[in-house]
């Protein structure tokens, strides 16, 4: 293992911990254990994570250190510069998964709301639409894209030091799905997706 091969791999120790974190810290909230008055905190730790995972791959694509440090905090810069590369497979398979884990999250969610219909005495095989029991072609449409979620982050973590770092008051706004009972932060869920993903791809290069 080179240098860099070695310096990839330290980032993606810190990635994963970063997105391990982020995804208690979420799931403390989501359970009532913990109150946060911000959700910085937790996008903070998602941002770091996917930079880091994505310094990575840049490494892994021939990048050099100090081109790396170019970057800073612009994390959609460092995604769309992989995903331009020689190692553009990482984004593609990454982006491939990410939304393969989408669709299996949405669709058994839809399943298991349609049990409180099917239990009324509802026909299972019949169309809920009307009900919001979507079928798998219309989930398959809603499937969030995990670059748009890249947007959202790197405008905010690449902004004046990070947003998520350092207060400004203005309006912010975050996409959600609210269906089948669900209230399902986005950004969070793609983030953990993708940012999964990303590790696992990128040390199955570096074995």
């Amino acid at each position: 293992m080179n240098q860099h091969q070695e310096l990839a791999l330290g980032f993606l120790t810190m990635a994963e911990s970063y997105r391990k974190s982020a995804h208690y810290l979420t799931r403390s909230v989501d359970e009532n254990l913990l109150t946060l008055r911000t959700s910085a905190p937790i996008d903070q730790l998602y941002a770091h994570s996917l930079e880091l995972s994505l310094k990575a791959g840049l490494l892994l694509a021939g990048c050099e250190t100090s081109q790396l440090r170019s970057y800073e905090h612009n994390i959609l810069k460092m995604y769309d510069s992989l995903a331009e590369g020689t190692e553009a497979g990482l984004i593609r398979t990454a982006e491939r998964n990410t939304r393969a884990k989408w669709r299996s999250f949405l669709r058994e969610a839809r399943d298991t709301y349609r049990l409180k219909f099917t239990d009324l005495g509802l026909d299972p095989n019949s169309d809920l639409s009307e009900f919001g029991v979507y079928d798998n072609a219309t989930i398959g449409g809603e499937i969030p894209i995990p670059r748009d979620q890249i947007i959202w982050l790197s405008k905010r973590h690449a902004y004046n030091g990070s947003l998520f770092r350092y207060h400004e008051t203005r309006l912010d706004s975050r996409q959600q799905i609210s269906a089948f009972g669900l209230s399902t932060d986005v950004v969070r869920l793609s983030s953990s997706f993708l940012g999964e993903e990303l590790e696992t791809l990128i040390r199955r290069c570096l074995k």
